[in-house]
C-alpha cells in the first residue's frame, strides 16, 4: 500500500509539474509518457489537484507554509524523458498533490504515508492541523465567492477522431457498442446545430454520437470519459482530438494527388488526418524545429499506422535515413519530416515543385486551451480574489503584451513564408488563441501583402434561415450533410476578417481561429479568347444555371452552381484546352471561378 501511494503520488506531481511547467498539456503528458500507476487514477489526481491550484494555495499561505525558494517547474529544456520511469517533480507540486489528498479528496484519508510525507516536506509535526484549519477558513470564502458569481461550467465533452490508418468508422462503431456504448442517433437535415449541441451536454456516461460537422471522422463522448482504458485508444484506432483542432486538414482539403507542407507539424494529429486524405503518389512534408517535439511528431506517426516515413536533415538533403522503407505497394502518401525551422526551408527547391497546399499551426500563446480543461487551474477563484496565483496570467500586463507582439511577428513571417512556395494553391493558418493579435490581426496583413494572388475564402459560410433574402437553394444548403455551416466568425468590425471562424466554449470546443487562402485562377493562363470571354459571360448572365467557355475549339458547359453568404455566384468551369500556344504536351484540366456580384460591392 505504501509502495503503491509513493509511485501514484509522485506520477501524478511530475504531471502536474510538467503542466505548470509549460511543457504540455495534461492529457499530452499522460499520452505520451510510460507511467507505472493505472492512467485514470493518475489522471484523476493530477486534474483535481490542477482545478484545485489555486485555493491549495491560498491554502499554504494562510497555513505559513508556502515555499520559501523560487518555485521551479519542469520546462521543456528540462530532461524530462521517462521512458525508465525515472519521474521526478518539483517539491512544490509533490507538495500539493499530497495536501490536496489529505484536503479535498472525497474520501478522506489519515494513511500514515501521507501523512509522513507531509511531515518530512514541511518538517512541522502541526503541519497536518495548520492545513486543515486554513483550508476551513479558505474554503468557505472561496464558496461564498463562487455562488455570489453563479454556477460553474461543466467540462467540454470528450473527443475521438477515428485513425483511418488502423480502422474504419463502422468498425469503430460496432467495438464500441460491443463494449457496452450506445450510439445516440440524430438526423441531420433536420437537427439544428443548436439542438445538436443540446443534445451532446445531455449524453449520458456510456453514450456517444457522431459530430454534426465531422460525422464522417468524429465521435463526441460526454466530459469524463475515460477513453484512455478503451481497447480502441490502445490500438491506435481512435485518438482523442479536440474537435476544432481536426478543422485544419479537412478545410485545407488538398488535391488527392498533390504533395502537401505541414508546417510546425508536432504532435503530428493533423499530419496523420493529412494522410489519409491523399493518394500513394502524394508527398507530405512535415517540418517542426524543436528536437523533443520533432522526437513525439515521429513517434507518435509510426504508432499509429504510418508506413512511408523518412527522417532528413534539411541542412544536407542528400542524406537521410528511413524509419520505415517505402513500401511501392503501400497505399498511403510519403512523409519527409526534418526537424528544423520552416523559415529555413527554401521553397524554391526543386522537392517542393508539387507543393499545392500547406497547413501552418505555428507557436501561440495557447488562451484558447484554458477553456473549461482541467490545464487551466482554479481560475474561478484567482478572478475573485483579484491575487496573481503561480497559474494566474494578466493579459492586460505590459509582459503580455509584448508576449503577443512577438508571437504576431513571428507568425506573419512564417505566414508569409508559405506563401513563397512557387505552386501553392491553398494555405490554411490556424491557431489556439483567442487573441486578435494573433488571428485577424495576423491573417489581414499577410492578406494585403498577397492580395494579387491569393483571397481569403469564406469558411463554412453561415446563413441564418430566417433571412428573408436568402434563396431556397441557400437555405437548402443549411440541411446538407455534405455542406457544413458554422456560425462565430472572425471579427469584422476592424480587421474586416468574417470570411475566417472562430470557435469556443458555446460550440463545445476549445479556442480557435482558423483562416483559408486560395489562389486565384488566372484567365490570362488560359489564353481565352475574346470572344470566348465575351460568350462566357454572356452566358453567366443569362442564364444562372450554366456557364461556357471556348478555346480553340472546344467548348464545355458547366452545371455546378454554389452560392456562398457574400451573395456570390460561383461557377466551377472546366477548361480541356489543346491549344498549341500554351506550349502544353497534353490535355490538362483548368478549373477557375467567375464570381457573380449580386447585391454587395467586394
Amino acid at each position: 500500500m505504501k509502495n503503491d501511494l509513493s509511485i501514484l503520488y509522485t506520477e501524478a506531481a511530475y504531471l502536474v509539474c510538467l503542466v505548470k511547467g509549460q511543457v504540455c498539456r495534461l492529457k499530452t503528458g499522460l499520452y505520451t509518457h510510460n507511467f507505472t500507476c493505472n492512467l485514470r487514477k493518475i489522471y484523476a489526481l493530477a486534474s483535481k489537484t490542477l482545478n484545485s491550484y489555486g485555493i491549495l494555495l491560498q491554502t499554504l499561505k494562510k497555513a505559513n507554509l508556502q515555499p520559501t525558494t523560487k518555485i521551479k517547474h519542469l520546462s521543456s529544456k528540462s530532461n524530462h524523458n521517462n521512458k525508465d520511469n525515472d519521474v521526478h517533480s518539483c517539491i512544490h507540486c509533490y507538495f500539493l498533490v499530497l495536501i490536496h489528498d489529505l484536503l479535498i479528496k472525497e474520501k478522506k484519508t489519515s494513511h500514515h504515508f501521507l501523512l509522513s510525507q507531509i511531515h518530512e516536506v514541511t518538517k512541522d509535526a502541526l503541519a497536518t492541523k495548520k492545513l486543515r484549519h486554513a483550508y476551513q477558513s479558505v474554503n468557505k470564502l472561496s464558496k461564498s465567492q463562487t455562488e455570489n458569481r453563479g454556477q460553474n461550467k461543466g467540462l467540454l465533452p470528450c473527443y475521438a477522431r477515428v485513425n483511418f490508418l488502423k480502422t474504419k468508422l463502422a468498425d469503430v462503431i460496432e467495438k464500441l457498442e460491443t463494449c457496452g456504448f450506445k450510439q445516440v442517433k440524430y438526423d441531420r437535415s433536420e437537427t439544428s446545430y443548436r439542438k445538436f449541441r443540446k443534445k451532446v451536454c445531455k449524453l449520458d456516461r456510456g453514450e456517444f454520437m457522431l459530430d454534426y460537422h465531422l460525422p464522417h471522422l468524429l465521435l463526441v463522448f460526454p466530459s469524463g470519459t475515460a477513453l484512455y482504458d478503451l481497447e480502441l485508444y490502445k490500438s491506435k484506432s481512435l485518438l482523442i482530438q479536440d474537435k476544432a483542432s481536426c478543422f485544419g486538414p479537412e478545410i485545407l482539403q488538398p488535391d488527392p494527388n498533390s504533395d502537401v507542407l505541414d508546417a510546425c507539424a508536432a504532435p503530428g494529429n493533423k499530419t496523420l488526418q493529412l494522410i489519409s486524405m491523399l493518394s500513394n503518389k502524394s508527398t507530405i512534408f512535415v517540418v517542426d524545429r524543436d528536437p523533443n517535439r520533432f522526437r513525439r511528431l515521429t513517434e507518435n506517426l509510426v504508432v499509429n499506422g504510418v508506413e512511408r516515413l523518412s527522417i532528413l536533415d534539411w541542412s544536407n538533403s542528400n542524406k537521410h535515413h528511413s524509419k520505415h522503407k517505402k513500401s511501392i505497394q503501400s497505399s498511403q502518401p510519403s512523409i519527409e519530416a526534418y526537424c528544423s525551422d520552416f523559415l529555413s526551408i527554401d521553397p524554391y527547391h526543386r522537392k517542393f515543385s508539387n507543393v499545392q497546399s500547406i497547413l501552418l499551426d505555428p507557436s501561440c500563446s495557447g488562451s484558447g486551451l484554458s477553456i473549461r480543461q482541467p490545464d487551466g487551474g482554479d481560475e474561478q477563484f484567482d478572478k475573485f480574489t483579484h491575487k496573481k496565483s503561480d497559474n494566474y496570467i494578466d493579459v492586460y500586463s505590459e509582459e503580455y503584451s509584448s508576449r503577443l507582439k512577438r508571437l504576431s511577428n513571428l507568425q506573419a513571417m512564417l505566414l508569409k513564408h508559405a506563401f513563397k512556395f512557387p505552386n501553392v494553391q491553398r494555405v490554411v493558418y490556424s491557431t489556439c488563441s483567442i487573441h486578435p493579435e494573433e488571428n485577424e490581426s495576423v491573417v489581414r496583413e499577410i492578406a494585403n501583402y498577397v492580395s494579387d494572388k491569393f483571397y481569403l475564402e469564406t469558411i463554412w459560410p453561415y446563413i441564418p434561415s430566417s433571412s428573408s433574402s436568402t434563396s431556397s437553394t441557400t437555405n437548402s444548403m443549411m440541411h446538407d450533410v455534405t455542406t457544413p455551416i458554422w456560425k462565430h466568425r472572425g471579427l469584422s468590425d476592424l480587421y474586416q476578417c468574417e470570411s475566417c471562424i472562430r470557435s469556443s466554449e458555446k460550440d463545445l470546443t476549445n479556442g480557435f481561429f482558423i483562416a483559408l487562402f486560395i489562389k486565384y485562377k488566372s484567365n490570362n493562363s488560359l489564353n481565352v479568347t475574346s470572344s470566348s470571354s465575351a460568350a462566357a459571360a454572356a452566358s453567366s448572365s443569362s442564364s444562372p444555371s450554366s456557364s461556357v467557355v471556348t478555346t480553340g475549339s472546344n467548348v464545355l458547359h458547366n452545371t455546378s452552381i454554389l452560392q456562398n453568404n457574400n451573395n456570390n455566384t460561383t461557377a466551377s468551369i472546366v477548361v480541356n484546352s489543346n491549344n498549341e500556344n500554351m506550349n502544353l504536351d497534353k490535355q490538362e484540366l483548368f478549373t477557375f471561378k467567375i464570381r457573380k456580384k449580386c447585391r454587395t460591392n467586394l
